[in-house]
């Protein structure tokens, strides 16, 4: 059997995250300065090696670490190159009284972790509105972690079923054929499969932060919106990714599109502007997962970026048939609509996720994940057929 190209890159050290934390924490703390963005060097050197010579020798381990490494890539990036964070940037919770370059060094540390460790800006000026965040939670700290301790084993039998049920779908299997290959039905179908999946371990893995921040003392319940939307509220494209999918990004790829609208020249607040923002919010994601994608592929496949970009394309055409309905005078919250824009956002996920997937699922990205329920019955069957 030939070599994965993967097999040849050293495995990664245990320092190298830690270390990537230190480095894009310690940019934070320093005071404003003209040579703070020399400290975006070090973060590119060392991103560079971990993406091109090394491995963790599992490559769903591979795809998700480096989805979330890149995160951080431009989260530095917006906080070390385009943002002075200690003149622009403050928590509203404590409320921050004077600026933070003039606290001492242990408030600058513990300022620029707080600020680091919270993408969606939750406690900060610049949080999002309360149209895109879920409802706060209203309750005691106990009555929290508990509601949270039931959600993660919830979410923990969600994907447990969600990956028992993909044992079902050949398109799931290493080297098996495309989600294209068995009708509309199951393309329809094989789309919650895979969100299920990325839906739980998303969810969970906050769900655990959570627990762990408010156990601490380091936030409170209220600190913890549900970190997706309801999918009720997805009935356009736009609507899908600005507030049912998690909002992570949201911070970073404003910030970068912003500046490249700025660099433009572009009236900020204008529509020319607002899609160029809209497209560079979609290129950074497609960076991102398309970098996951190479290091599970180990070759530039470009799924990920045809995906991601289409999304920004399917939004401008949602966006001009709205204005042409609203035109004509029709009123979008009408039910009809609404269901109308169900089907479009599924439909339309149907017809662009195998461009994405397919290699994916090809290479073995869902042939890792086991299923405790599975596995259970297997083993009663094979008792059974011992017994007798």
């Amino acid at each position: 059997m030939p070599l994965h190209p993967s097999d040849a890159l050293a495995h990664s050290p245990s320092w190298l995250f830690p270390s990537y934390i230190f480095l894009s924490i310690i940019p934070l703390v320093v005071k404003s300065s003209s040579y703070r963005r020399l400290f975006f060097i070090p973060i590119v050197a060392l991103t560079y090696y971990f993406l091109f010579h090394t491995t963790t020798r599992s490559i769903t381990t591979d795809y998700g670490l480096t989805c979330g490494w890149l995160t951080l890539f431009f989260i530095s990036s917006d906080f070390i190159l385009l943002t002075d964070v200690q003149r622009e940037l403050r928590s509203t919770k404590p409320p921050q009284i004077k600026p933070i370059s003039q606290e001492g060094l242990w408030a600058r540390i513990t300022w620029a972790y707080d600020l680091f460790t919270s993408p969606r800006g939750i406690g900060w000026a610049h949080e999002p509105s309360n149209a895109v965040l879920p409802p706060r939670p209203a309750c005691s700290k106990s009555s929290f972690l508990m509601k949270q301790f039931a959600r993660l084993a919830m979410l923990g039998l969600i994907y447990d079923i969600a990956t028992w049920h993909n044992y079902f779908n050949p398109a799931y299997f290493r080297d098996g054929p495309s989600l294209t290959a068995y009708g509309w039905f199951w393309r329809y179908e094989s789309i919650w499969g895979w969100a299920l999946q990325a839906y739980t371990v998303m969810a969970a893995q906050n769900c655990f932060v959570s627990i762990l921040s408010v156990s601490l003392g380091r936030s409170d319940a209220e600190d913890w919106p549900w970190l997706f939307g309801s999918f009720s509220s997805a009935w356009t494209i736009r609507r899908f990714w600005g507030r049912t999918w998690h909002q992570l990004l949201r911070r970073f790829v404003t910030a970068h599109g912003r500046f490249v609208s700025g660099r433009l020249g572009l009236t900020r607040g204008s529509n020319f502007s607002a899609y160029v923002q809209l497209y560079t919010a979609f290129f950074l994601s497609a960076i991102i997962h398309s970098l996951g994608d190479y290091t599970l592929l180990r070759n530039w496949n470009g799924g990920a970026f045809k995906f991601f970009l289409w999304q920004a394309v399917a939004i401008t055409f949602e966006d001009g048939v709205i204005a042409l309905g609203r035109n004509a005078g029709l009123k979008g919250s009408a039910p009809v609509w609404r269901v109308l824009g169900y089907v479009w956002v599924w439909t339309w996920f149907a017809v662009c996720f195998p461009t994405w997937q397919d290699p994916l699922m090809s290479a073995g990205m869902m042939s890792e994940e086991q299923s405790f329920l599975q596995t259970a019955w297997r083993k009663w069957l094979d008792a059974r057929i011992i017994s007798e």
